[in-house]
């Protein structure tokens, strides 16, 4: 039924404004009429709190006359003392009274200036008392005391407090009929509001029922393409660093051959020098330098070549070349670097790959982290896996929001996940890092 009259009205172009205009005009009577209660509540807490404090003051000035008293037939100081404290705690009680009868209009403000006089007159008859006593004439004190203006007064104020506040409340009578008012009202646009969002809640769901078909579709085939872009950036990945590696391999292979024969026929030629008589000192002395610098450069050629492509890998290993490369590491970092590796049975691309996110993982270790502890595992935790991890306590980092070495590592990650393992980093500011992968074994 209520489908047959006001879907047509939501698929109109002015049904929804309609609609949001309703629920706007519905939200501002309930602001309204909310406003309007809260002020009644607020008034009539006011009023018991005036009410309240009425009593205080009333009390206050009942303990001021009563120590008066005391003091002027006793000549005890100690009530003499209760008397002041009484007189100068009634301010503080009294002028919330009167400040919330001068907020009214109309009698309420004249209540509240002919209640501050009645108090102020009541005050300066028990100071004059005590200044009659303590001025040594303590007859006129008495006699000031059982005049009987003092009770009088007394009453009077009692029935200024009594007046002041019923005239208040008296205010406040008709706001208390605005307040069953306002609430009603409030009611009403609660009722109604409700009504409009299950309404409205009800035609978009249906709504929206009838597009998830087409979202399920859409989400389907863009997962669909999401997978293929995937594999495809996963291959593109994988001879990217394929072609890094025959890139590395061939500026190895020229290193060692030309670059290394060129160094080798020059330390010839300078042994042929020494080996053709005698030579002057200087001239000995610079063939010697120019010899140490030929050996310097033959040690440079050689860590580059190895940096490009490890030839212990090859001869000896992937565990025997971890441990020189954690040797290496522990010189460059100044401290010992510790080592847990296992032989483990892996392809040779593999191999490379493996130690390739090692060597990644120490030089970020050195670049950045301070650490004072690094450990370099490689085991086999369940059959078909090799599991290695590099452990550091150094500074760490927000993995989602820094960018140290992100481009390394993420290269690394592709190359992992290209030979089918997975790859995690796990860090935080002050806590150090860790990285670790899984690659499946030559078995599986």
């Amino acid at each position: 039924m209520l489908r047959k009259y006001f879907a047509p009205l939501v698929r109109n172009r002015f049904g929804f404004p309609l609609i949001l205009a309703g629920a706007l005009v519905i939200l501002v009577v309930n602001e309204a009429t909310y406003r309007m209660a809260l002020g009644t509540l607020d008034w009539g807490i006011q009023l018991t709190d005036a009410r309240i404090a009425a009593g205080r003051s009333l009390q206050l000035l009942t303990d001021a006359e009563t120590a008066q008293r005391g003091y002027l037939l006793t000549d005890n100081k100690a009530y003499l003392e209760r008397y002041h404290q009484a007189v100068a705690q009634l301010p503080a009680v009294l002028d919330p009274t009167l400040e919330f009868l001068r907020a009214r209009e109309g009698a309420a403000q004249q209540d509240a200036d002919r209640l501050k006089l009645t108090v102020a007159q009541r005050l300066a008859e028990l100071s004059e008392a005590v200044a009659l006593k303590n001025g040594g004439q303590p007859e006129a004190a008495i006699a000031v005391v059982e005049s009987g203006a003092g009770k009088s007064r007394m009453d009077a104020i009692r029935v200024s407090f009594e007046t002041a506040l019923d005239n208040a409340a008296h205010m406040q009578s008709g706001a208390r009929i605005s307040l069953y008012q306002s609430l009603f009202v409030n009611r009403i646009a609660v009722m109604s509001l409700t009504f409009l969002a299950v309404l409205g809640l009800y035609l978009f769901l249906k709504q929206l029922r009838e597009q998830s078909r087409e979202r399920k579709q859409y989400a389907e085939q863009l997962e669909r393409e999401v997978e293929s872009q995937t594999d495809d950036l996963r291959a593109l990945a994988t001879y990217v660093m394929s072609v890094r590696e025959d890139e590395r391999q061939r500026l190895a292979r020229e290193l060692h051959d030309e670059l290394g024969g060129l160094l080798t026929a020059a330390k010839l030629d300078l042994a042929r020098m020494r080996r053709g008589g005698a030579l002057p000192t200087d001239l000995a002395e610079r063939i010697q330098k120019v010899n140490d610098r030929l050996n310097e450069g033959i040690s440079l050629k050689r860590r580059i070549i190895e940096d490009l492509r490890p030839s212990a890998l090859d001869q000896l290993g992937l565990t025997a070349s971890l441990r020189a490369l954690c040797q290496d590491a522990a010189e460059g970092l100044g401290i010992e670097v510790e080592q847990a590796l296992q032989e483990v049975d892996l392809a040779p691309d593999v191999n490379l790959t493996l130690y390739r996110l090692v060597q990644e993982s120490l030089t970020n270790i050195r670049k950045y982290a301070q650490a004072r502890r690094v450990v370099v595992r490689l085991e086999q935790p369940r059959q078909g896996a090799v599991q290695v991890s590099v452990q550091d306590d150094g500074v760490g980092f927000n993995v989602r929001s820094a960018s140290v070495g992100r481009h390394g590592l993420a290269g690394m990650r592709y190359r992992v996940e290209a030979h089918g393992g997975s790859m995690q980093i796990n860090s935080s500011p002050g806590k150090g890092t860790m990285v670790s992968a899984f690659l499946p074994s030559a078995s599986t």
